[in-house]
């Protein structure tokens, strides 16, 4: 849980005020919209736990506020994730923003930011938002069971984000050809991991951070594709150094 008024974990840049109103604590916060520079409030923490969780936001409530407030989700202030909402739908309850995997004893923020793009409502709010850890991830498997799987499935890397090496799992139910390729944010090819035949069950592969040179590539976000003749899946992932 992370409040507007726990001073070493939220910041404010642009103008804000206090508001009247609360839905967490005793104060609540507000800037005008469309105002230069655009307002935004930054909720920072970091976990105890590695796993995947719900976040959640909560403002009083309220019928004048943004009908399309960003909510930008970084790690290690790399951003993973953003979602617009509506502000006063919902407003004096805890409403989800998303749900994604978070790694334990890295920084981890929830923005809230004045877009431009709201079309009613005078004012950006901010009041609390909350981590709620709905998996523990201690391994990159989630399952146990390693008999052969009855369908495809691309898992998320593990650990992620990783500053050296990270483990991508997948599954196979059948004999096929695979191909399995690290791009990066632009879409640039990085690295082959595999490409070849592969026999029906659970693969792992460990990729070390390396382009297909052999160099070490930057920090950033990248994404791994799993492509067979049956079935084609890419997920995201985030090196940090």
């Amino acid at each position: 849980m992370v409040d507007n008024e726990d001073a070493d974990q939220y910041q404010e840049f642009g103008e804000w005020f206090y508001s009247v109103a609360h839905g967490y604590g005793g104060t609540s916060r507000y800037a005008w919209l469309n105002r230069t520079p655009a307002a935004y409030a930054r909720f920072f923490t970091t976990l105890k736990k590695s796993g995947v969780y719900e976040l959640f936001e909560i403002v009083p409530k309220t019928e004048n506020a943004s009908n399309h407030a960003l909510y930008e989700i970084r790690i290690d202030n790399v951003p993973v994730d953003s979602v617009y909402l509506d502000q006063n739908e919902g407003s004096g309850n805890w409403k989800s923003i998303t749900t994604l995997s978070l790694p334990k004893e890295v920084p981890v923020e929830v923005r809230v930011i004045d877009s431009g793009k709201s079309t009613q409502g005078a004012v950006l709010r901010a009041d609390a938002v909350k981590f709620l850890l709905i998996r523990e991830v201690t391994d990159i498997a989630d399952e146990t069971d390693e008999q052969i799987p009855e369908t495809y499935r691309l898992s998320q890397n593990f650990p992620n984000p990783f500053n050296a090496s990270t483990t991508i799992r997948f599954n196979l139910p059948q004999r096929e050809r695979v191909q399995l390729n690290v791009y990066n944010l632009l879409g640039k090819h990085i690295k082959t991991l595999l490409d070849g035949e592969a026999p029906a069950g659970v693969h792992r592969i460990i990729w070390d951070g390396r382009n297909q040179s052999g160099q070490t590539v930057s920090s950033g976000i990248y994404y791994y594709s799993l492509r067979t003749p049956n079935f084609t899946q890419m997920k995201k992932m985030i090196l940090l150094k």
